[in-house]
Parts: C-alpha cells; sequence; structure tokens
C-alpha cells in the first residue's frame, strides 16, 4: 500500500472545476436543456428545422462544410411497477421524459472531433417527489490513424438520478470521465498502445461516499495471422475514497487473443491477475474481460461479454474502506425483421461480492435484468420508435431485495 501524498480524490474536485471552468456555456446550456418541457422542447426543434431546411433534409443533420449538427428530441412514456425499488410496499406510477439533445461531427483526413450536450426532465403522474432534471456533455478528439500513430482524447460529464446498481437505489450524482490515449503501429505484426482513464462520481447523499480511479493501461498486440491478434496488457491504478485516509492501489496483468476469424465471429478476451491492497486487507484474484458477437444468418445475430473488477463500497462507512469485486454478464439476441424494423432480446447479470474488514461488512448481491424491445425506423429516416418490456429481480444478504417491471415506449425525432 502507498500512501499517496497527494489524494485521489483531489484530482476528482480539480477535474471537475477544470472542465466546468472551461465549457461554462455548454454547462448552463445543458442545464437549461433539463428544465425544458415537451412544448418547449418541440417549439425550440420546430425553429432550428425551419432555420435551417434550406441546408439539409430531415435526418441528414445540418451540414456545413465537414461539419454535421443533429438535434434531436426523445419523448418517452413508461409504466414502473416499483418506482422505488422496495421490497415492500411497492409503489407504481406512469412515467414522462422529455430529452433534447445536439449531437455534432467533424471529419477530415487528420482529426475527427465528436461532441454532444443534452438535457431531460422526467415527471411522474402521482409520484412527483421522484421528478427530477438531468443533463450531460461529451467530446472526443481522435488524430491520426491506426495505419501509423493515433491520439484519441475523450472527455464526459453526466449529473443523474437513476438507479446506481453499485449503491443497490436509485442515487443523484455527478459522473465524470476523461482518458487519453496513444497507440502506435510498431512494426507489420506488433502495436502498442499507453492508455490513461479517470473517472470520479460525487454523490448528493451524504450516506453515500465519493469515489475516483486513476489507471495507467500499457497494451501490446502481436499478429499470428491475417485476422488474429494475441495481446498482452498491464494496468497499474489508484482509488480514493472519501473519510479514507489512504487510496486503494491495484496492478493487473492479463494475456488474451484478438480475432476476426470469419465475418461472422468477432472474439475479444482477456485473462489474468489483479492484486489490489486497500489498507484494510488485498482483495487479489482473477481477472478477465471478454466479448464477442457472431453473425448467425443475414437477418439474425448473437452478441456476449462479462468482465470483472474492484470498486469501492460506498455505502460502507468504515473508516478503513470496504471493498467489492463486481462480475457481470450479459447475452442479447438481434433479429432484422424487415428494412425498417428490428427486434432484440437481452439478459444481464450483476454479482456484487462484498468483502470488508469486519466479517459483519461481507454480503453478497445479485440482479437480474431479462428485458425485450422493438425498433422502427420510418424510411424517411428522422422518426424513430420503439417499445421495450424489462423484468428486473435482485437476490441480496442485507435486505434490499427487489423485483420491478417497466414497460416503455417512446419517439425519437432527429433533424
Amino acid at each position: 500500500m502507498i500512501n499517496h501524498t497527494v489524494k485521489s480524490c483531489s484530482c476528482r474536485n480539480v477535474w471537475i472545476a477544470y472542465a466546468k471552468a472551461c465549457v461554462p456555456s455548454v454547462f448552463k446550456m445543458v442545464t437549461n436543456l433539463g428544465r425544458f418541457r415537451f412544448g418547449v422542447s418541440m417549439a425550440v426543434l420546430s425553429l432550428a428545422l425551419a432555420l435551417c431546411s434550406s441546408v439539409a433534409a430531415p435526418g441528414d443533420g445540418i451540414k456545413l462544410g465537414n461539419t454535421v449538427i443533429r438535434p434531436s428530441v426523445d419523448l418517452t412514456t413508461a409504466y414502473d411497477s416499483n418506482v422505488k425499488l422496495s421490497p415492500t410496499n411497492e409503489l407504481d406510477d406512469v412515467a414522462y421524459t422529455e430529452k433534447l439533445s445536439i449531437d455534432l461531427e467533424n471529419m477530415t483526413d487528420s482529426l475527427k472531433l465528436s461532441g454532444k450536450v443534452w438535457g431531460l426532465a422526467q415527471q411522474y403522474s402521482d409520484l412527483s417527489d421522484e421528478d427530477h432534471e438531468d443533463f450531460g456533455q461529451k467530446i472526443g478528439l481522435i488524430f491520426g490513424d491506426e495505419e501509423s500513430s493515433m491520439l484519441s482524447i475523450n472527455q464526459s460529464f453526466q449529473s443523474i438520478q437513476d438507479l446506481d446498481y453499485s449503491v443497490g437505489k436509485i442515487q443523484s450524482r455527478d459522473n465524470f470521465a476523461a482518458d487519453a490515449a496513444l497507440s502506435k503501429c510498431l512494426s507489420d505484426k506488433i502495436d502498442a498502445e499507453i492508455k490513461y482513464n479517470f473517472k470520479s462520481t460525487d454523490y448528493e447523499s451524504k450516506g453515500t461516499r465519493s469515489w475516483d480511479e486513476n489507471t495507467v493501461i500499457i497494451d501490446a498486440r502481436r499478429k499470428v495471422s491475417d485476422k488474429s491478434f494475441v495481446t498482452l496488457e498491464g494496468q497499474y491504478g489508484i482509488q480514493g475514497i472519501d473519510i479514507v485516509d489512504e487510496d486503494a492501489d491495484f496492478i493487473t496483468t492479463r494475456i488474451g487473443v484478438m480475432t476476426r476469424s470469419t465475418d461472422k465471429l468477432h472474439l475479444d478476451a482477456k485473462v489474468g491477475y489483479r492484486m489490489f491492497d486497500t489498507g484494510a486487507g488485498d482483495v487479489d484474484g482473477f481477472s478477465f474481460s471478454a466479448g464477442g458477437s457472431l453473425k448467425l444468418s443475414d437477418k439474425l445475430s448473437t452478441r456476449a461479454s462479462a468482465g470483472n473488477r474492484v470498486e469501492p463500497d460506498v455505502a460502507s462507512r468504515a473508516l478503513n474502506g470496504t471493498f467489492k469485486t463486481i462480475t457481470d454478464a450479459s447475452i442479447a439476441l438481434d433479429g432484422k425483421l424487415s428494412n425498417t424494423l428490428k427486434a432484440s432480446v437481452s439478459a444481464i447479470y450483476r454479482d456484487y461480492d462484498i468483502k470488508g474488514a469486519r466479517s459483519t461488512e461481507n454480503g453478497d448481491n445479485g440482479v437480474s435484468t431479462v428485458s425485450a424491445r422493438i425498433d422502427y425506423r420510418s424510411p424517411a429516416k428522422f422518426l424513430k420508435l420503439f417499445a421495450e418490456q424489462k423484468f428486473e429481480d435482485k437476490s441480496s444478504d442485507n435486505n434490499t431485495d427487489y423485483t420491478q417491471s417497466m414497460t416503455t415506449i417512446g419517439a425519437t425525432l432527429t433533424y
């Protein structure tokens, strides 16, 4: 364990303050966007379409040279059988959500710029104490190309209120993330990349700890066939948690394979070992990540992913910190019913294995989610419709079990 002189939690505040100072107009914009209601959203979109009708057709975006701007409005209605995710005394309600977004993309031979700002307002028919407004933004830059060397930089911010699976209940929080990666082709068969990641979560509730993570990743790939690679990855990271004196640090090494052996099969898998020192004890163990897709036919495909990681238990009040190993796995089946109609079914399982310095802090929570969705895209391109049914079940060792069923219908209008 390294007792770092500058705590990484302080880095979180610096990052967020820097972002808000550098892009005050963006934060002001998305804050205001989050307060729009349906009528105002439609009026703003209609005005934009009227002003730009000579520049582009609906669905194609507003094209200005190499730049494309795409304003959109999402309108959804959802029935929720258990709004507060209660083990007992479930309260159901209908929620209405209006979301306004503006996407931007600029592409040249050597530079790709993308960005987005969005804001939403959600209102419930009866449970007005659950009404809230969210907003966010993201930006990405890519310099160079994959054939020689490439630099990518990404940053995002969200101020949201929704289910936080790590906590097990609805939370208001600010999520910030930034990363930079430099990749280079060293030879005909070897590629290498060095990457820095920063992420943080600031909770509004005083009973939940804010935390952040800094990670440096070095990844090398060696080509073993026309469509397959062997990979070697090393990570070093630091996690900081509020009110805990010492940061946790970890080292992870993994080896893996990447293959595009056929046009139908894609696979990326890594396995290795993680050494994780929390100060209150070690959370060492097996580390893995895997993802892949398989095209079963011209109209049917499947995809799956799995992985594990360690994060602080933000609900614990132990002064020496409590951590949990999170393992998740998902599988989905996607079908193309026609040129305008698509359907999918998916299943996700999340497991949270909590290990604390005291045995009373230990526990295990599992959340299973099954959903089915159908999407329609109009031939006119500017209109999308969807309907989704989701069922979720949580089992836990700390009496926070719940079941939830949610039915959602929605529309997206894009210029």
